[in-house]
């Protein structure tokens, strides 16, 4: 059983090591939840995460969805990457965040909103992924050149597992679809490293 968006299989499946489990949340009242979800030991492998919530609104919003990476109070919110009606009294939301490396689990915190959304249920769905190397020329070191390819392809958004694309020559790291923060983090997490 899988709920990811159809545009994004593509890199799902490209680097499965391994699915890692399904959670099912059912029915709730307007209280808030936390769920925890380990990550892989392996340092070379993140965990994407995928959460699908059914809700009803009186304002049409969907519930927030924060982020806690080894339960940090510095959270991340995450919006929806999708948000359609399921019925004609529910809707979904389809978001999507990654566990990197390094982290032993994340917490997804889902709040109530002001009691404005009442959630049906909560599905997540995790899978085990490599992380493209920072070696982005494939000299068998982080540095310069790497930082150079970096800036050439800076904030596409555009990015892909096609041939033609190959994550945007290989500088989306993460392979989020973009050429952002995250992966100048990463180079920098590995800069001089072979």
């Amino acid at each position: 059983m899988s709920f990811r968006n159809k545009n994004y299989i593509g890199s799902w499946l490209i680097n499965d090591h391994g699915h890692q489990g399904v959670w099912i949340v059912g029915h709730m009242d307007p209280i808030s939840m936390v769920i925890t979800i380990p990550n892989v030991p392996d340092p070379g492998i993140s965990t994407d995460v995928w959460v699908q919530i059914v809700y009803s609104s009186i304002d049409f919003l969907p519930p927030y969805l924060f982020v806690l990476p080894d339960g940090n109070p510095d959270v991340d919110l995450n919006l929806p990457i999708e948000n359609e009606p399921h019925d004609n009294w529910y809707y979904y939301a389809l978001y999507h965040t990654t566990i990197r490396p390094g982290f032993k689990f994340c917490q997804l915190y889902v709040p109530p909103r002001e009691c404005t959304a009442n959630i049906d249920s909560i599905l997540v769905e995790t899978m085990a992924v490599g992380v493209i190397s920072p070696d982005i020329d494939g000299d068998g070191s982080v540095n310069l050149p790497d930082l150079i390819l970096m800036i050439e392809q800076w904030t596409r958004s555009d990015c892909s597992a096609s041939a033609e694309n190959h994550w945007c020559s290989g500088t989306d790291i993460t392979k989020d679809g973009a050429v952002n923060l995250d992966d100048l983090a990463l180079l920098a997490d590995h800069w001089l490293a072979g």
